[in-house]
């Protein structure tokens, strides 16, 4: 029975993801590798309106990135979940059409009515909107989206310290709504119950339905972790990375050889923009070896790890990371994903 349940969920966690592949939830994002972004200028426009998916006519002469946020009142803070947000990117060109589907996110409901949406573009690109048309939230749609929201799986980030957000449909928490559903069936049986007069049964339909939910909230979350395990290892055999480290695993090894062969002792000095997630996993991965960032230990540092970053520049031989100054290096080894590895000759 629980592998049927299994298939059946899993038949389902695509519909999502097959319906809405020019769009992403950040929570996806997340587990990817960094990479290296241009800079790009942001605007904000606030939205006020109940909308299932939103029309965009646009004019661009550089490439753009749309993303909607589902800000939430708490008091007097107004809070913004960034795993909530969805994103699509666009091509430039003049009256073009765009449908972002708000209904991709666990936050919308219905009955929403405020929206951030955010443009960002490369600096200096001229973009104007023509239009922005609302569709409003049918019944179809709003069934379709209680179902689809059930099977975003929960995020799992990379992190010192890992929190559960918990699944959410229609911008409520779904244990809320598996609670209830869970109370009225036990309400409904306790008072079958005593109706027919089947007293002693009570005590064992509590336990009984009790354990149902149970069993049926661990089996969602259980279908979830064995979906990332399945991708992490996947993606560890096939080419040694793991999320949003990309190679990072790579580089130490290749770091850890070179060490042998250095007669010196190694320091390593990471140039990098992303979180300083990479940072702790690559001074995890090669301790002993001092790993520090850029301007801590710049002058003193044997090796360099560049990780996805503009802020590495390199002119004759020379390398030096945001403000530090220029030293003379070689490339040693340059993985996929904009990641190299420098060692300094002097």
């Amino acid at each position: 029975m629980f592998r049927v349940f299994a298939v059946f969920l899993l038949a389902f966690q695509f519909i999502p993801i097959a319906c809405a592949a020019e769009q992403k939830l950040a929570s996806q994002e997340a587990r990817e590798f960094f990479g290296i972004e241009p800079e790009m200028q942001q605007k904000k426009v606030p939205l006020k309106f109940k909308a299932e998916s939103i029309d965009i006519n646009y004019s661009s002469d550089v490439p753009l990135k749309f993303s909607v946020a589902y800000p939430e009142d708490i008091g007097e803070i107004i809070r913004i979940n960034p795993l909530d947000v969805i994103s699509i990117y666009a091509e430039p060109g003049e009256n073009r059409d765009l449908t972002i589907d708000l209904t991709m996110s666990p936050a919308w409901s219905p009955s929403r009515e405020e929206y951030n949406l955010y443009i960002a573009g490369e600096e200096g690109g001229v973009v104007s909107l023509q239009e922005i048309a609302p569709r409003s939230p049918s019944f179809t749609k709003t069934i379709s989206a209680s179902i689809s929201h059930i099977f975003v799986d929960e995020p799992k980030l990379l992190s010192s310290v890992n929190f559960f957000y918990g699944y959410k449909v229609l911008g409520v928490s779904f244990v809320k709504v598996f609670g209830i559903i869970a109370f009225i069936f036990l309400i409904s049986k306790i008072a079958y119950c005593i109706i027919f007069k089947k007293i002693k049964q009570i005590s064992r339909s509590i336990v009984v339905i009790a354990l149902m939910f149970l069993f049926l909230y661990d089996a969602r979350f259980s279908l979830d972790l064995v979906k990332t395990t399945f991708t992490d290892l996947s993606e560890w055999v096939s080419s040694h990375e793991y999320r949003q480290l990309g190679p990072l695993y790579k580089a130490a090894d290749y770091l850890r050889m070179d060490a042998d062969l250095v007669e010196k002792d190694m320091k390593v000095a990471m140039c990098f923009d992303s979180g300083d997630i990479v940072h702790k996993y690559l001074r995890y991965d090669l301790y002993p070896i001092s790993v520090t960032h850029d301007i801590d230990n710049w002058n003193k540092a044997t090796h360099v790890v560049s990780m996805a970053t503009n802020k590495l520049s390199e002119e004759d031989g020379m390398i030096s990371c945001g403000d530090t100054e220029k030293r003379h290096a070689v490339v040693l080894k340059t993985f996929n994903k904009d990641v190299s590895i420098y060692r300094f000759i002097e």
